[in-house]
This record gives C-alpha cells, sequence and structure tokens, in this order.
C-alpha cells in the first residue's frame, strides 16, 4: 500500500516516546531542508499508517512546502519509508531503539528510554529483581552497558513516573539538570505509597540544595582560587623584594613591575571579597 505524506497519521502516545528538540536543533533542520532538502525519511508503522519517525520532518514539510508542491512545481519532500509490526509494543521498541541510536540525547534522556525499553521486556507483572529470561543481561549486550546499568535505569523510570503523581514536572526538571539526584529520586519513590508528603518534602529539599550549590558553588571555587592566588601573590612580593636589593638595575627593574602587579591583584581580590560579602 502506498501512503501519501498527507495520509501520514500521529499517534500521540508514539510522538511522547520521542525527545522533544530544541529551538536551535529545530532552526538548524529547517536550514537544512532549505539548502539541501530531506536528507532523512519519515518512517510510518505500514499496517495502520502512523508515523514512527520524523514528526519535526513532516512538520516542516506540512507548514513550508506541501502548498508549494504541484503537478509543475514540487518543492523538497521527504521520502517515506513503511515497516511492518505485529503489535504495538514492537512499534515502541522500534522508535525507542531508534531514539537512542541515531539522536543526540542527553544521559538522563538515553536511561529513561533504556529503562522503558527493559520495563517493556519484563511486563508489568514480572519481578524486577528475577528478571524474566535475563531481560537484564539482553539488553545489556545489546546496548553495550552492563546488566546494573540496565535495571538502574529502570529504577529511574519507574520512580520518575511514580513521582509524577506529585510532581509533574520532574522529568523535565531532571532533563534540564534542576533536579535532585538520581538516588534521591529513587529514594522519594520509595517513600510514595506510604508517605507521599514526606516524598515531596524530600524533593523539595534536594532541589533547595541543588539551587544553593548553583549559586555558591562559583563563589566558593573563586575563594579556592584566591587563596592560591594569594599564595603566589606572596611568593612574588617576597622574590621581588629579594630582587631589588641584590640584582643590577634592569633586573630591578623587571622585579619592580612584578612587585605592582602583586599589589594589583592583591587589591583585586580585597575587591571582589568585599563584593561577595555584600552578595551573601
Amino acid at each position: 500500500m502506498a501512503f501519501a505524506l498527507e495520509q501520514i497519521k500521529i499517534n500521540p502516545e508514539f510522538e511522547a516516546l520521542i525527545p522533544k528538540t530544541s529551538e536551535e536543533e529545530d532552526a538548524s533542520l529547517r536550514e537544512s531542508v532549505a539548502k539541501d532538502g530531506f536528507r532523512d525519511p519519515v518512517v510510518i508503522w505500514k499496517e495502520t499508517g502512523f508515523l514512527l519517525d520524523g514528526h519535526r520532518r513532516l512538520a516542516i514539510w506540512k507548514q513550508s512546502y506541501s502548498d508549494k508542491c504541484s503537478l509543475f512545481s514540487r518543492g523538497p519532500v521527504p521520502r517515506i519509508v513503511a515497516l511492518s509490526f505485529t503489535t504495538e509494543d514492537e512499534a515502541k521498541e522500534w522508535i525507542d531503539r531508534n531514539s537512542i541510536a541515531r539522536r543526540n540525547l542527553t544521559p538522563f534522556q538515553i536511561s529513561m528510554i533504556r529503562g522503558r525499553i527493559y520495563d517493556r521486556m519484563i511486563g508489568p507483572k514480572a519481578d524486577a529483581s528475577r528478571p524474566a529470561e535475563r531481560a537484564d543481561v539482553k539488553l545489556a549486550e545489546s546496548e553495550g552497558v552492563s546488566p546494573k546499568t540496565v535495571r538502574n535505569d529502570h529504577a529511574l523510570y519507574k520512580a520518575v513516573n511514580d513521582l509524577k503523581a506529585i510532581k509533574p514536572d520532574i522529568a523535565e526538571r531532571l532533563e534540564a539538570g534542576d533536579g535532585p539526584t538520581r538516588t534521591e529520586v529513587c529514594e522519594a519513590a520509595k517513600l510514595l505509597q506510604n508517605d507521599p508528603q514526606e516524598a515531596a518534602e524530600l524533593l523539595q529539599q534536594a532541589e533547595d540544595r541543588k539551587v544553593i550549590r548553583s549559586r555558591f558553588g562559583k563563589k566558593a571555587a573563586n575563594q579556592t582560587l584566591k587563596r592560591k592566588l594569594s599564595a603566589f601573590v606572596k611568593i612574588i612580593q617576597s622574590t621581588a623584594r629579594k630582587a631589588c636589593r641584590s640584582l643590577p638595575l634592569a633586573t630591578a627593574e623587571i622585579a619592580g613591575v612584578l612587585r605592582d602587579l602583586a599589589d594589583e591583584l592583591e587589591a583585586k581580590f580585597d575587591a571582589e571579597t568585599t563584593s561577595d560579602k555584600h552578595v551573601a
């Protein structure tokens, strides 16, 4: 069965599996299409006509080029590749593995997708402590990671989805690097069933610590640098004083410049320290 681009259907559940592109990535894709056309095809599920890969490419074609295609004029048009699957889970599996293989993903995104694949492999009734047919080993071998990494990714995936009940934006915060650590997420998920309030408080405390680290981590680093440079300044000052007393005039002038530089650095450090105190 031949498909036309206008006939391709969007399944929101499939689309939600695919990591969103950034504004920069979207702009870059538009520029590439305008210059070189559509390099990659759109991929559909042959039996249903649902789009599996190429949501942005199809959207760009509809927005910018579909009305320019006619019998006499044809703008850039993406190719259509149709793949056969027996079940919806098979189609989802293809989407996830294709995303890991082809997309520029963050470590968090990769972990979530790998955890989702594993969750699908073991099924909802499986005992995660005794993976069915060692699904963790199979997935680990295909992804080039350890079975423990697969199980950790699955724990993160389950925890994030459970915690959406009390913190809907938990995945977005973790993806942006603004959220709690993996360990804190998993700990909060364990508390969720018996004490949702404590789980929410743990997440909030973790985010508060993150904010504090981001605000004052740079200041602490600057203070460490200042201590090291201050020690260096003292060495320069001591060396310059000795050089001025014992070396010929030309060398003494160089030593004087070093001493002036040391004084300037010290004055700058004092000014920055004062500024930091006002900020704190």
